[in-house]
């Protein structure tokens, strides 16, 4: 991870699939309760991004796998200030361009983002272009929520 000062940041950048939802693998271990990965996200995620944003920090999601139709019908998408869909332009993270697309459509310098995927290839081209990074554990997210609400300054309950 890039180092920066606890509540440095003035943009949260999330992954969706696997850090705000459950991954593919807990979505099949879950799957006989009948939950719909893409429709769950984390109780985690929810708080930390409602307290982000309660404290003035933009928060976006960047993703492979959503497309700009999702936010309609996606109630958490709805909730965060950008949603930047890789799938409409075909630019997809880790090329640089995806992260740079999104500090254009937020406006927030790459040295005041901190970004947050649980694949290691998309947190090495986000270092690429400056950004503080957090690889996100699927094997322990709680873990990760924590460092998160730490790296931003974040009340924990």
């Amino acid at each position: 991870m890039a180092m920066s000062v606890a509540g440095d940041f003035d943009l949260l950048l999330l992954d969706f699939g696997g850090v705000c939802t459950p991954s593919h693998d807990e979505y099949l271990k879950a799957s006989a309760s009948g939950l719909e990965i893409l429709q769950h996200v984390r109780d985690a995620c929810i708080r930390i991004v409602g307290e982000a944003r309660e404290k003035g920090l933009v928060v976006a999601v960047l993703s492979n796998e959503i497309d700009m139709s999702w936010p309609e019908s996606r109630r958490f998408l709805q909730t965060v200030d950008h949603v930047v869909a890789c799938s409409d332009n075909r630019i997809f993270k880790p090329d640089r361009r995806a992260y740079q697309r999104a500090l254009l459509a937020t406006g927030v310098d790459a040295a005041r983002t901190l970004f947050v995927d649980d694949e290691p290839d998309n947190i090495a081209g986000a270092m690429g272009v400056g950004l503080a990074t957090v690889l996100f554990d699927l094997v322990n997210p709680e873990a990760s929520w924590r460092e998160i609400a730490d790296l931003l300054g974040l009340g924990q309950r």
